[in-house]
């Protein structure tokens, strides 16, 4: 995950957590300003008293599904096959390993159809979409898939997880405030931007902080027509 996306994470829980607290502070606060200073307190004394406790909690790094992936993209399919069957001797298809970053497809399923000879066909992947899935259960033979969740079980229950991978952390490049302007102010958001304005204008209607959600929707509203102003010029 990147850093403006944590960043994004970040900043949509706050507002999420500071606008709850909003709403349930109007049925006891009356005056809104009131209302907004001591939800804007309570935000950051949340947020403050739930990261100084994230320090001190001893963390225990679990090996993860993305371990999982990170780990065998790296191996051969026949080490991938060897592993599998230490996890699960009693299979005793054809086993085909097909396991990489990016889904199956209908062409890995139509491979292993053919390697398979009569036997029915025990397919490795990393993901697999409804269309494999549906393309596989309509052929003349059992393919049973064996996708990242369904391996990461079976490893983990047999003790069979491997080794994690060392990642290095990459160098953090500069990033240029025009270009994440540019990120933000993309005429693919053009799109989001109308649609949140157009929702928070019709939530100002039903909701007793009219004057605050119609601010935001203006906000979201002004976003759009930027984006589409910017990519027009560009």
């Amino acid at each position: 995950m990147t850093t403006f996306a944590k960043l994004t994470d970040n900043l949509t829980v706050r507002a999420c957590f500071l606008l709850l607290t909003l709403l349930w502070l109007q049925f006891f606060i009356r005056k809104l300003w009131v209302s907004i200073i001591a939800a804007f307190a309570i935000t950051l004394a949340f947020f403050i008293a739930a990261k100084a406790l994230s320090k001190k909690l001893p963390r225990e790094k679990s090996f993860s599904k993305n371990d999982l992936v990170n780990a065998l993209v790296l191996k051969n399919a026949e080490d991938i096959k060897s592993l599998y069957l230490l996890a699960v001797p009693s299979d005793k298809n054809f086993i085909k390993c097909a396991f990489r970053f990016s889904a199956a497809t209908p062409d890995d399923v139509a491979a292993a159809f053919r390697e398979s000879g009569d036997r029915d066909v025990t397919l490795i992947v990393n993901e697999c979409g409804r269309q494999v899935m549906v393309y596989a259960s309509s052929l003349p033979k059992k393919i049973n898939i064996v996708n990242k969740n369904k391996l990461y079980k079976t490893l983990k229950t047999a003790g069979l997880l491997p080794k994690p991978v060392e990642m290095t952390k990459p160098e953090k490049k500069y990033v240029p405030p025009k270009e994440t302007l540019s990120y933000i102010f993309s005429k693919r958001n053009v799109k989001y931007f109308l649609f949140s304005g157009i929702i928070l204008t019709l939530m100002a209607f039903v909701t007793p902080l009219k004057l605050y959600y119609l601010i935001v929707a203006s906000l979201s509203l002004l976003f759009a027509l930027v984006s589409e102003i910017i990519y027009l010029k560009g």
